[in-house]
């Protein structure tokens, strides 16, 4: 079969109605069309939605007592909402945090120069289009086919050079990668600042701490003195949707950060038959690619890394690429 076609917001569409599709499509990002000028002018994801609400909801105090609050209540009396009619536009809050830009790769440039999109412009995802990509502009204006993320090339690495079964391997037998059979712990990944919320700490207060310290996932940890080491949950910025998906959702920002946690990840699970509760975790002496397969069988970004019981460090996707 024919893939998907990629989804696009354009620029002109209502806030509200591009996090319903973000949130319908279980995507955690999309690029954005100028349609007027028929070219790419930017990509939308929960980070920028995130931003853009914590943003709002400090500059008006008045919104923290509304228990009827969403997402489209909030915009109509957004500061960057036209008076004309209160809306505000995907082009408005794209790239409102300021990461994650678009970044463009043809769609018949080898795979090295999206590890070097990855590594160097530290960005999570490509648009690939159909042509050449000779600059930005150019880019913009070319046909969009797909887009290619770290996490599809974390897979990839995972089925090339991992020790689980593959019926769609490139290679007849597993490539050698050295690197991969070492430790976290010997590769200096096991360690590391790990921030944290305490259990009993708001969503809210997860969120300003992710975009405080400009990180997408937040660990939550035991509220007492002796469990400030251990594990009990952990928040995206993809958890974002679960607060948009539903009038008043935005209530859920005040929500304990571990109940909602615990909430979510159940919820999940009733959907998909998985136990989604724990967090994802790793030893410091499991091996590299023995990570990246369970990041690629979880469709998760990052891990949780554990020594003997204490969390000491986060992997990342992008802690993996460079290496």
């Amino acid at each position: 079969d024919a893939p998907a076609a990629p989804i696009v917001l354009d620029g002109d569409l209502a806030l509200q109605t591009a996090c319903v599709r973000l949130v319908e499509a279980n995507i955690s990002s999309a690029p954005v069309r100028d349609t007027a000028a028929d070219r790419l002018v930017g990509m939308l994801d929960f980070r920028d939605i995130a931003t853009y609400i914590v943003a709002e909801l400090s500059r008006s105090s008045e919104h923290l007592n509304d228990h009827d609050l969403d997402v489209a209540k909030l915009v109509a009396t957004a500061r960057t909402a036209p008076a004309s009619s209160g809306v505000v536009t995907v082009k408005q809050v794209m790239n409102f945090s300021g990461r994650d830009p678009l970044v463009a790769v043809s769609a018949t440039a080898p795979l090295v120069t999206a590890l070097r999109h990855f590594v160097e412009q530290r960005v999570q995802r490509l648009c690939v289009v159909d042509g050449a990509v000779t600059d930005a502009a150019a880019a913009a204006a070319q046909p969009l086919v797909g887009v290619f993320s770290q996490s599809t090339l974390i897979a990839l690495i995972a089925s090339e050079f991992g020790h689980m079964p593959r019926l769609n391997k490139l290679t007849a037998a597993n490539a050698s990668w050295p690197t991969g059979d070492q430790t976290l712990e010997q590769l200096g990944l096991a360690h590391g600042d790990v921030i944290s919320v305490t259990s009993d700490h708001s969503v809210l207060d997860a969120l300003r701490a992710m975009l405080d310290h400009g990180i997408s996932s937040i660990a939550i940890v035991g509220k007492t003195e002796a469990e400030r080491h251990r594990l009990v949950g952990s928040l995206s910025m993809s958890d974002v949707k679960h607060i948009l998906a539903k009038k008043g959702g935005l209530r859920c920002l005040f929500e304990n950060a571990f109940a909602f946690f615990a909430r979510i990840r159940y919820q999940q699970g009733v959907e998909s038959g998985a136990d989604r509760v724990p967090s994802f975790t790793v030893k410091a002496t499991t091996t590299l690619i023995a990570a990246i397969e369970r990041l690629a069988a979880t469709r998760v970004h990052r891990l949780w890394v554990e020594k003997d019981g204490r969390l000491t460090g986060v992997l990342s996707l992008s802690d993996i690429l460079p290496l």
